[in-house]
């Protein structure tokens, strides 16, 4: 295809280019993502609730002053420290299906964010695209005011010969001359519209001041302009795997599943505990057992014959850390049943409030059906609408060119003023006008409902 490029650069954005330096670049796209990432963390948080947990504590105490030992169960009055060691774990064995519900809940919130990063895209690369086809209808309005303002200043040179041989009254070359002058103006508007045009597009795009691009412009005369054949129901049938609409789909089973999680409230839960304990205290020692000696401990009945027996030598010493934490240990199992029985009816509420979410979940999801039915309705209409426009349009610039040609034959030869030349002349500049806005309007409508069907927009 030829294109022909405006700007400073050597570079050439087509329209491509554009929508996906854009989709790379766009800050709401990036806020999007994130959003996401929000959503699949909270979908893996939710996974690993089914795990159990595992915590570990330790404390270090120092005492002064009267206490009691906790190792030792003794009134102790002089100023000791002790340390404190344990490992819990817990999992819940039942609660309703809520831990399951929740997973489904943030699966389904995760896939609709997912489907609303698809939907931003989708807009930023049609605000795209509409921009750039703004471009180019500005640029093609230009050239057209280019060519009218080249003719009529060739048409003042003519008339200024035939004013300078008598053959022209001078009242014709000033005529001439103010529409000239109209039409210069008309082109200053034109440029203006474009740059406006491409300062949009830029700013669409975040591009820095300091960046220069040039926009390459597609010959679109390549592009037929036939009738449309697909109804509004094809169309529709089609688009209704557009992101926007799964969005809304996931988010009516996310809030169904947010139902099952409020109803889990009505339900008994079961929990399994496990933990193990251990300490040491500098104030416990540990019993040594020495050597047995022989000690009188009573006499026997009737009579003064002692009874002797062998008793261990016991002593006190240090007691090792290492051992306190082994001696000291205690481990325990609990199983836990809570029935719930009166809440000040806080699961009742949740319940009803799930209720309304999920009708307007599923509100949210005819709206948006409806919408876009809507579009694709007034998108068809719209191009229809075009098409027949354009043609009617042809047959109009047709006809006023040759009547044109009639005209300025006429003008040329004196038989008609320079009032009727300038109204021809102005009626063939905006048949031509309305004839590219028909075929701009066509290509982008043509463009949208491609879009719907699921097709990437080209040109």
């Amino acid at each position: 295809a030829f294109f022909k490029t405006f700007g400073y650069s050597q570079e050439t954005w087509s329209l491509e280019k554009c929508i996906a330096y854009a989709l790379e670049n766009n800050i709401q796209i990036k806020q999007e993502i994130l959003n996401t990432e929000y959503y699949k963390n909270n979908y893996q948080q939710s996974r690993a609730e089914m795990l159990p947990s595992l915590n570990a504590s330790a404390d270090q105490n120092y005492v002064f002053g009267r206490s009691v030992d906790p190792y030792t169960n003794e009134i102790n009055e002089n100023n000791y420290q002790s340390a404190n060691f344990n490992i819990n774990s817990q999992l819940t064995l039942f609660n309703g299906f809520r831990i399951k519900n929740t997973i489904d809940q943030n699966k389904f919130n995760m896939l609709s964010g997912l489907q609303n990063l698809e939907k931003i895209k989708n807009d930023v690369s049609l605000h795209i695209a509409t921009a750039y086809l703004q471009i180019l209808f500005a640029s093609e309005q230009l050239d057209i005011s280019k060519k009218q303002l080249e003719v009529t200043r060739q048409q003042i040179e003519r008339t200024k010969k035939m004013v300078d041989a008598g053959n022209m009254a001078r009242g014709n070359l000033l005529e001439i001359e103010a529409q000239a002058a109209n039409e210069e103006l008309q082109l200053i508007n034109n440029k203006n519209n474009l740059t406006s045009s491409m300062l949009t597009l830029r700013q669409l795009l975040d591009l820095e001041e300091n960046i220069n691009f040039e926009i390459a412009i597609p010959d679109l005369s390549s592009i037929p302009i036939v009738p449309l054949g697909d109804s509004v129901e094809t169309i529709y049938k089609m688009a209704i795997a557009l992101p926007q609409i799964k969005a809304a789909e996931y988010k009516v089973e996310a809030s169904e599943k947010q139902l099952e999680v409020a109803k889990s409230g009505y339900y008994p839960s079961l929990s399994l505990m496990a933990n193990y304990y251990t300490g040491y205290s500098d104030q416990r020692k540990k019993a040594i057992i020495g050597t047995s000696t022989e000690e009188q401990i009573g006499y026997v009945s009737g009579t003064n014959t002692p009874v002797m027996t062998m008793m261990p030598q016991i002593t006190y010493g240090n007691y090792a850390f290492g051992e306190q934490l082994s001696d000291n240990a205690s481990r325990y199992l609990i199983f836990r049943l809570s029935i719930p029985i009166f809440n000040q009816f806080q699961v009742k509420t949740n319940v009803s409030n799930s209720k309304i979410e999920r009708q307007n979940s599923q509100f949210n999801l005819q709206i948006a059906q409806n919408q876009l039915y809507k579009d694709i309705q007034q998108s068809l209409s719209d191009a229809n609408a075009a098409y027949a426009r354009y043609y009617g349009s042809l047959k109009a610039v047709e006809s006023m060119e040759e009547s044109f040609k009639y005209t300025q034959q006429k003008f040329d030869l004196g038989l008609l003023n320079s009032v009727d030349y300038n109204l021809a002349k102005t009626n063939l500049a905006k048949a031509k006008s309305e004839s590219v806005q028909a075929r701009f309007e066509y290509i982008f409508k043509t463009r949208i409902l491609e879009f719907y069907k699921g097709n990437p927009i080209r040109l």
